[in-house]
């Protein structure tokens, strides 16, 4: 609807005026918008190198009821990412100079680092991701979870399977590489890494939930 624009683009030029170092800017933002899916939206779209992104493909969405029983704050979709795991990339593709790249979600992000509890909680995450979450196994069965073809052509398992080299390779072996750029983007030695990697497994878990629902 004309005009919802509005309260999103009043919040980025808040951030734009405002230092997020101090908390009490910070907090203002984060009653405006989840702070956690945007967190993820960043950490997936790096980790899968899923390109054509942050400057297009952004797409947010709130409830505008304050009485329907949920928040009124901005969350973070991931849409399009066709151009990720390898398939317009290679394993070493470092995507984590689109932070400085201008864009709105760039300018978001980076004032957004500014606060130290914003920054720590996104290295937590991506470092969580990492090491748990885009494990190679859990994230092929997704896959074949979601995209499996249902006109009887290519129906099994060892079918799909050879049809993928490319997403498959990608998902094995990007974990070295997304560690080694975080730890080169955000200043962390291997011992820092690993403090990192304790607290993450504290506050997620050692495990991803594996059981999911796709409609057909």
């Amino acid at each position: 609807v004309e005009g919802d624009q509005k309260p999103f683009n009043d919040m980025v030029a808040y951030m734009r005026r405002n230092d997020l170092a101090e908390q009490k800017n910070y907090e203002y933002v984060s009653s405006l918008m989840d702070m956690d899916s945007f967190i993820d939206m960043w950490v997936a779209r790096l980790f899968f190198v899923a390109r054509d992104w942050p400057e297009n493909n952004i797409k947010v969405w709130r409830n505008t009821n304050p009485d329907g029983g949920m928040d009124t704050k901005w969350h973070f979709c991931i849409v399009d990412t066709d151009h990720g795991v390898g398939l317009n990339s290679t394993l070493d593709t470092d995507l984590f100079g689109v932070i400085n790249d201008g864009s709105i979600l760039g300018a978001v992000v980076n004032h957004l680092m500014q606060n130290n509890s914003f920054r720590e909680r996104f290295i937590l995450r991506f470092v969580w991701c990492t090491e748990i979450y885009f494990q190679p196994d859990r994230l092929m069965q997704l896959q074949l979870s979601r995209w499996r073809v249902t006109d009887g052509s290519m129906t099994t398992y060892e079918t799909w399977w050879s049809y993928i080299e490319v997403i498959r390779n990608f998902v094995t072996n990007r974990p070295a590489y997304a560690r080694r750029q975080l730890m080169s983007w955000a200043g962390l030695d291997d011992a820092a890494y690993g403090s990192y990697k304790a607290r993450a497994l504290r506050m997620w878990g050692t495990e991803a939930e594996q059981t999911y629902s796709f409609s057909a």
